[in-house]
């Protein structure tokens, strides 16, 4: 008999073992650091299988703010089953299990990091953020690095520079002390660390190739003594440098044989309450009535009527009695400001607009979530 519920303190050694058992290219140190540094912030929900733990999926605790409001979610990583027991369903009733649970528990919406999103848009979920990752050998000739690198203990140092950096993005982790010490771990637990750099901070990784994970700053000139840091360290290996869209950091890379640089889709959202996140939004909107589908999760389908900042939900109608109309997925693309409601109503025939006064671009800044696990 199956049953889906919460890994228990006293069987997540076998969770443990099905993470070392799908993830094989994660060190000891990392999965140590992942089941003991973490296990406060870390639940798991499984499916057994007569007792037999056959999937996992894990929701760890974040608090993000996205535009100026903060929201504790959970973040989902570590979807796995047994290989015995794959292409049996298994996962697809706990993923459904877990967005009930979600939405039961309050949470407004979620976020994960796909390695195919192919697997998670029947649930519901789209991208909501893109990076932009670089590939380039370091230039021969190095600008003079007028700020220098300091290897700095202390990480309440960086927490100032990375809120003011985050204030351009509507959608960022609240990373206080405790989320740079985490951070910190997680690091050294595969061979990186953080360094202070002028008004800012590296995330970096050594390995075959010179990996950086965040580079935070606010003046240019801190990206220019972090680039040619970042060029002599390498040296002759290939720097790989992950940063949000819009970065000026392609001014400094050649391009040439051999460099690139490749905008990649990243994170992916799904809202798990409709009325909570619009409500919380409403007075972004003008006064307009939003008809919204969802396949899953029930409670969100109707319609949405915002009058004055204040959002009524009513009976369902038809799309042509809305001002818009759209299912969750576009909704969760357009309010996330990762696509304009015109562009999804080309690309959906699910999304329509009869009103296009009441039409809000929300597309003014790049979200910015950067957790890993």
């Amino acid at each position: 008999m199956d049953d889906m519920r919460r890994v228990s303190r006293q069987e997540r050694k076998e969770a443990e073992k099905l993470w070392r058992a799908i993830f094989q290219e994660d060190g000891e140190a990392l999965v140590r650091h992942y089941f003991d540094d973490r296990k406060d912030q870390v639940e798991i929900e499984g499916l057994f299988s007569e007792d037999v733990l056959t999937s996992v999926i894990h929701l760890n605790s974040y608090q993000v703010f996205f535009r100026d409001i903060l929201y504790d979610i959970r973040y989902i990583v570590g979807v796995a089953t047994d290989k015995k027991y794959q292409r049996e369903g298994r996962m697809s009733r706990l993923m459904a299990h877990c967005l009930r649970k979600l939405y039961e528990e309050g949470d407004v919406f979620t976020v994960l990091m796909p390695v195919d999103s192919a697997y998670y848009t029947p649930f519901g979920f789209r991208f909501i953020q893109d990076v932009d990752q670089y590939r380039f050998k370091a230039p021969e000739t190095l600008a003079e690095m007028t700020l220098k690198p300091v290897k700095e203990d202390n990480v309440a140092v960086f927490v100032p520079a990375y809120y003011q950096a985050m204030k351009k993005h509507p959608l960022h982790v609240n990373r206080g002390m405790h989320g740079f010490d985490i951070l910190k771990k997680e690091l050294a637990a595969e061979g990186g660390e953080l360094i202070g750099i002028g008004d800012g901070y590296l995330a970096v990784y050594d390995d075959d190739d010179l990996q950086v994970r965040e580079a935070v700053y606010q003046e240019p000139e801190t990206l220019k003594s972090m680039f040619s840091y970042v060029s002599e360290r390498a040296g002759k290996r290939e720097i790989h440098w992950q940063m949000p869209t819009g970065s000026p950091l392609k001014n400094l890379v050649d391009h040439r044989a051999g460099n690139m640089v490749i905008r990649q889709p990243f994170i992916m959202a799904r809202i798990l309450n409709a009325y909570e996140l619009i409500s919380d939004m409403a007075e972004c909107f003008e006064d307009c009535s939003i008809l919204i589908s969802d396949k899953l999760i029930m409670e969100n389908n109707g319609l949405y009527a915002i009058r004055s900042g204040i959002v009524h939900k009513e009976k369902a109608t038809s799309a042509d009695e809305a001002d818009i109309a759209l299912s969750v997925e576009a909704l969760t693309q357009w309010l996330f400001g990762y696509e304009t409601l015109e562009t999804l109503e080309g690309l959906y025939d699910d999304v329509v607009i009869n009103n296009p006064s009441v039409v809000i671009d929300f597309s003014n800044g790049a979200n910015y979530f950067n957790e890993f696990i």
